[in-house]
């Protein structure tokens, strides 16, 4: 990196800056860290916020604010950059509330890796091979260490995971274009370090293990395969997957490989396409812009393999609608997710299950995507890595409903053109360290599409009539989706009560005498307890001397 333009930045292996050709020295480790989040979100303003959680996570001292303003004035001495954008050069500049890192992508390394990996990726698609191979070596001669080396904060770890991950892939993939083209002996020594690094990575110990087959080293290949299964066995308390298996017999028992001797068959396990997205709500009203704003953001599929994933995020009130518009976004851009669509309810608000984790997620989902229960990683990470490594260049939708908190989750986000839709009564915005975040908080219905939803659902004959009263009813509601629902069934429930008298009953607070909506009425009481209970205590006990 040390030739080329005015500046440079390595985050693939020491953070550093190349500033005409000369290493500069940028600072402590924190200001590294800084630097990297910047370089990390080139060209885009990010809020003071954001930075606090990413270089010291959710609780930052209280001298956070001052040194980061301390480390953005030391990058800007140390890498010699301007405040204001000057025209197409280097800047560091300030934003309203934030700072944005002006530059050319080309210029730091991790967007130059994942470009030209992107890119190799297309020329093979077009049966480009040697352009494609040609340009992937290239991609992976960027490295010259683990990305983010020594840097510390939440986002650093999330982008150190993000980029391995893409790292393995990529090698992988050069591998068996490598072994496709008959160059096995040039494989062996880059897999065997590499999987001495990620021993529990069975994709690359088959990789190596169809090297060392084909240089005629079978008495290694087995002896890998014999390492493996005691590592997996000894580290994490589970069998090699099948692929790995059927290659170790067929090497054993000399057989020839079932595409002849160039097939390169590690190509990772075969998962189904699951389809389990809820069906939408019904008499669903309103929200038309908010529909279209996400759906178009989804529809926007990121630009390599290990891009940021799209999260959309959908936050509101207790009965605003959340759920009916999360699911009638999945449903309208199902087509942009071919490989499948996940839904997982993640209990945030209930009080009758304990919120669900994720490790216990992982779960779920490994299983929807064909993992048997033997084969289930026993830990967090063993299971993280799978997870993403099936999800590697699919086109998935995975629908999280009701989160309380998604940094707890993140391992369920994976890179690539995959995406998520979430829906949670707490503003989840500045929890997400990584991915790229659409939010939207739902507000009540107008008041003329509350009366709308609650002709089409209980019968426009019985509204049409009722004039101020089924306005009056809706406002009582507060023009809240779930609310509106349960005052339509009491009204299918009892055909001998009028609007007039429905609405005189929920303003006089007669509610529990109608027994639909009693029993409604109390699943909601019960709803809005959960709030209070995520309280800390000295705040939750305030709110409950609010009470009558």
């Amino acid at each position: 990196m040390a030739n080329g333009g005015p500046m440079r930045l390595d985050l693939l292996g020491n953070v550093g800056a190349w500033r005409y050709g000369q290493k500069v020295a940028v600072g402590p480790p924190k200001q590294r860290a800084v630097l990297g989040f910047l370089a990390g979100h080139l060209n885009r303003a990010v809020s003071v916020e954001e930075m606090l959680d990413a270089v010291w996570g959710s609780e930052p001292p209280r001298t956070a604010d001052s040194a980061l303003h301390t480390y953005v004035a030391g990058l800007r001495r140390a890498l010699d950059l301007p405040r204001e954008d000057e025209g197409g050069g280097c800047a560091l500049i300030s934003t309203g509330g934030g700072y944005a890192l002006r530059m050319n992508p080309e210029d730091v390394d991790a967007r130059n890796f994942e470009h030209r990996y992107a890119e190799a990726r297309r020329l093979h698609a077009r049966g480009e091979r040697k352009a494609g191979l040609d340009l992937l070596e290239s991609a992976l001669g960027l490295w010259h260490g683990a990305a983010y080396t020594a840097v510390p904060g939440p986002y650093a770890g999330v982008e150190r995971a993000r980029l391995q991950e893409l790292r393995l892939t990529a090698v992988e993939e050069w591998a068996c274009e490598m072994l496709a083209t008959d160059r096995h002996a040039e494989t062996v020594a880059p897999l065997r370090d590499l999987a001495a690094r990620e021993p529990l990575r069975e994709r690359l110990r088959g990789l190596l293990m169809m090297a060392l087959e084909s240089c005629g080293r079978r008495a290694e290949a087995l002896a890998v395969y014999r390492e493996t299964h005691e590592l997996l066995r000894r580290e994490l308390g589970v069998e090699p997957g099948p692929e790995l298996r059927l290659l170790h017999d067929r090497i054993r028992d000399d057989r020839p490989a079932p595409d002849g001797p160039k097939g390169c068959r590690i190509p990772g396990q075969r998962t189904p396409r699951p389809a389990q997205l809820p069906p939408t709500a019904r008499g669903f009203i309103g929200r038309s812009p908010q529909l279209r704003n996400l759906a178009d953001f989804l529809a926007v599929e990121p630009a390599g393999p290990g891009a940021a994933p799209r999260i959309a995020v959908i936050d509101g009130a207790p009965g605003v609608g959340k759920s009916a518009l999360g699911l009638h976004l999945a449903h309208e851009t199902v087509r942009c997710f071919p490989d499948g669509q996940l839904f997982l309810d993640l209990c945030g608000s209930s009080l009758r299950r304990v919120p669900l984790r994720a490790f216990e997620a992982l779960g779920l989902v490994l299983r929807s995507l064909g993992v048997r229960e033997p084969d289930l990683p026993l830990g967090l990470h063993g299971r993280t890595r799978l997870f993403r490594e099936l999800l590697c260049g699919k086109r998935t939708l995975l629908f999280l409903d009701d989160a309380h908190d998604l940094s707890e989750l993140a391992p369920l986000l994976a890179a690539g053109p995959s995406a998520v839709v979430v829906t949670s009564r707490w503003r989840q915005a500045g929890r997400l360290l990584e991915g790229r975040v659409h939010r939207i908080e739902l507000s009540a219905l107008t008041t003329e599409e509350a009366v709308e939803l609650l002709s089409y659902l209980a019968g426009a004959q019985r509204i049409a009539g009722a004039g101020p009263d089924a306005v009056r009813l809706a406002r009582l509601c507060g023009r809240l989706p779930l609310a509106l629902r349960i005052t339509a069934e009491v009204l299918a429930e009892h055909p001998e009560l009028s609007v007039t008298e429905l609405a005189d009953a929920v303003e006089n607070g007669r509610l529990d005498e109608f027994t639909v909506l009693g029993v409604a009425l109390a699943t909601l009481r019960m709803s809005i307890k959960k709030p209070h209970h995520g309280l800390p205590r000295q705040t939750a006990r305030k709110f409950c001397l609010l009470g009558p």
